[in-house]
């Protein structure tokens, strides 16, 4: 299961494809991009452990949301700030709606 398989909003998931681009273009022991690789990459087993522990596996997704954003912060860009927009609005919509 990938994070595509998640019942999440079709502009996270093209957010997400662009941090797995980025990832994995270069170093991916620089500026962050292994540990974004691994967050990303947990997203299905985070919202896992949301469904098990709170009975809400968007609970369990937003808890990894923050983990993304830290690992992602020194990639630059337009396209590093839509991605990281659209996870920012992500993560205050799950926070909004109770998750």
């Amino acid at each position: 299961m990938t994070y595509n398989d998640l019942d999440i909003p079709s502009n996270v998931k093209v957010a997400l494809d662009s941090i797995v681009d980025w990832a994995t273009t270069g170093d991916y022991t620089k500026s962050g991009r292994g540990y974004a690789l691994t967050y990303v990459g947990a997203l299905p087993q985070a919202a896992m452990e949301g469904q098990q522990m709170e009975g809400d596996p968007f609970k369990g997704i937003r808890m990894q949301i923050p983990y993304i954003l830290t690992n992602i912060q020194y990639w630059k860009g337009d396209e590093a700030k839509a991605s990281k927009e659209v996870l920012k609005e992500y993560y205050d919509s799950l926070s909004k709606n109770g998750h």
